[in-house]
């Protein structure tokens, strides 16, 4: 992880899924041991935009790392896999651009409920110049469970237009405005 944490990174939410709660319990074979309860709650249906900014050599071996992984992607659990493409593509321009310009991601019944234009937020780390908009507490310092530390860094959050063709809703309101009984208006 300590390779990673000199990129620059950011993320846009192309569709923001759901909370879903699972509620855990495990077995302790010993005697007298009580279940321990846990309830870990995941996203579900959603789509991230992941930007990284960095020496392209570097990023190319990060791309290549994801797309031949050692062991199997997982997105929280192992029964999770991801559904879309892990890699989209390195680009020359800065991390900001790169997530303002790439394509809309999210899937395609998602796109059809929202209107002809959508609002995506983007959240990414803020350059020396520019006032944070916020503090996140999690660049991993220490994993270990009874104590994990984390650093803070400042983040800056945008938003992004985006037009949506495969809007329902464009459809909808063409066809609210039809009247039919205008053809004899005339008369």
């Amino acid at each position: 992880m300590s390779d990673l944490l000199h990129l620059n990174f950011g993320v846009r939410i192309d569709q923001p899924g759901q909370i879903e709660t699972d509620f855990h319990t495990t077995k302790d074979w010993r005697a007298d041991s009580r279940k321990p309860l846990t309830t870990r709650e995941y996203i579900m249906d959603a789509v991230f935009t992941v930007g990284l900014e960095g020496d392209r050599t570097e990023l190319e071996q990060h791309r290549k790392a994801l797309l031949n992984p050692a062991f199997p992607l997982f997105l929280g659990r192992r029964s999770c896999p991801p559904s879309g493409p892990i890699v989209l593509d390195i680009v020359d321009t800065n991390l900001s651009d790169a997530l303002e310009q790439t394509d809309w991601q999210a899937s395609r019944w998602f796109r059809r409920k929202q209107g002809p234009s959508v609002t995506l937020s983007i959240v990414r780390d803020a350059m020396l110049s520019e006032e944070a908009d916020e503090i996140i507490s999690d660049i991993p310092v220490s994993f270990d469970p009874t104590d994990r530390i984390y650093e803070r860094r400042a983040a800056v959050i945008r938003s992004v237009q985006k037009d949506n063709v495969d809007s329902r809703r464009k459809r909808i309101e063409a066809a609210v405005e039809q009247d039919p009984l205008s053809v004899l208006e005339d008369l």
